[in-house]
């Protein structure tokens, strides 16, 4: 914002050399925003009070004006646009909890997909576009879910995975957790492996088979083993 208001977006260059440019003004309060990787469309949520959170677009250089793009009776907020800027996350409560969503974009008639399982919020995608990251319902552990795009419309949800940590003894360090998708390969220095404690949390049922391999090397000095 610019003048003290919070109802229009604006954009300068980073090296000051340019004006700052008005991009976007509502007639409501803006309060989240975020620009596709590409330039192109600039999403924003407007809305404080319950029931009154709806999600903007436009695009640049293109729309004379921002569109309504999610604006229902329930909260919309929290968007995440996918790196190709196909995919738009985001949270709502419709259907009593918060969960996260995913549409297809800019046209989300094209489906629906529910990511969050017993609750979600704070839906962030991968670089790589195929996971979407968020919170769980409990609000105390970060999930990753798989995601498959198979056309512009048709998406399917993977499995969700997490791994936490926990200091062995700094209790005042809350645990936080890291998603480890199918493949990956995590390497940890040697002050991680003594302070913290760490493992994949058990689930109620199964998701699948899942093989670990845990590789050890063992470092021989004159006098000691390490």
């Amino acid at each position: 914002n610019q003048g003290g208001s919070d109802n229009n977006l604006w954009v300068r260059r980073a090296d000051g050399t340019m004006p700052a440019e008005k991009i976007l003004d509502l007639e409501e309060t803006i309060f989240e925003g975020l620009w596709s990787r590409d330039g192109a469309w600039l999403v924003v949520r407007v809305g404080a009070s319950d029931g009154e959170r709806d999600v903007w677009d436009q695009r640049l250089g293109s729309d004379s004006t921002a569109r309504r793009l999610l604006a229902t009776d329930f909260d919309e907020n929290a968007v995440s646009l996918s790196p190709d800027t196909r995919w738009l996350a985001y949270q709502s409560d419709e259907s009593g909890r918060t969960e996260v969503y995913v549409r297809p974009f800019p046209d989300i008639t094209g489906g629906k997909w529910t990511v969050s399982l017993g609750g979600g919020s704070q839906p962030l995608w991968a670089h790589s576009g195929r996971e979407l990251f968020y919170i769980d319902g409990e609000g105390r552990t970060m999930m990753a879910a798989e995601i498959r795009a198979a056309s512009a419309n048709t998406l399917t949800v993977g499995e969700r995975r997490t791994l936490f940590f926990r200091h062995r003894h700094r209790r005042d360090l809350k645990t936080f957790n890291l998603s480890l998708p199918p493949a990956s390969l995590l390497v940890m220095r040697g002050s991680t492996q003594r302070n913290w404690k760490h493992g994949i949390r058990k689930l109620r049922r199964p998701l699948g088979p899942r093989l670990n391999l845990t590789f050890r090397w063992i470092h021989t000095h004159p006098g000691q083993i390490e």
